[in-house]
């Protein structure tokens, strides 16, 4: 069965859904994880704040507004985004392209979501410390979050998992939670 799970997920002739193991992640040293973690959100928070300035300010207030509701949206828009990725995976599983199973793209596109929505959510909840305490800017918040997803990094556990969803789903739950209502809003109003 195990050799059959490798062939059917193959990239390669020497690349395999094994070589992408997420072990290989929680295994790396602390130091590697923190700073890859930190250079990852400050990079994609800053590229978000460079060029979506006013969504993440937007995500700062509907979370500061309500923050426990934000996180309980935070957590089903990660229950989401794990449907998702485990729907396209086992969807694209039945294909192929060049001779090769495509099942292991909707890994990376979860891995790719999971970055994006990571780097949103620090980079939110770095801002609104920020704002609370010293008034700075969000790119004092950005600085203040990579810190905070480099921390959690340090520790590869199943707590600091925890910690990991629940600050980032209190980072995008704001935001989540006004999307959310304001389609609903606009469906009503359209019937």
């Amino acid at each position: 069965m195990a050799g059959l799970s490798t062939t059917l997920v193959s990239l390669g002739p020497r690349v395999t859904l094994q070589t992408l193991d997420p072990t290989a992640v929680t295994e790396a040293p602390p130091e590697v994880r923190a700073v890859g973690v930190f250079v990852t959100v400050l990079l994609v928070g800053g590229a978000y704040l460079w060029q979506f300035g006013p969504v993440v300010d937007r995500s700062v207030a509907s979370s500061r507004a309500r923050p426990l509701r934000s996180a309980a949206y935070g957590v089903a828009a990660h229950v989401v985004i794990l449907f998702a990725v485990f729907y396209l995976g086992a969807r694209l599983s039945q294909f192929e392209l060049l001779g090769r199973n495509t099942a292991v793209l909707g890994l990376v596109f979860g891995v790719v979501v999971v970055i994006l929505v990571a780097a949103l959510g620090f980079t939110v909840v770095g801002t609104a410390i920020v704002e609370l305490g010293w008034g700075g800017t969000p790119w004092a918040g950005l600085v203040v979050g990579a810190s905070i997803a480099s921390a959690i990094a340090v520790a590869a556990s199943t707590p600091a998992g925890a910690l990991w969803v629940a600050v980032v789903s209190v980072g995008i739950g704001g935001a989540v939670r006004k999307w959310l209502h304001a389609s609903t809003v606009q469906e009503v109003r359209q019937a």
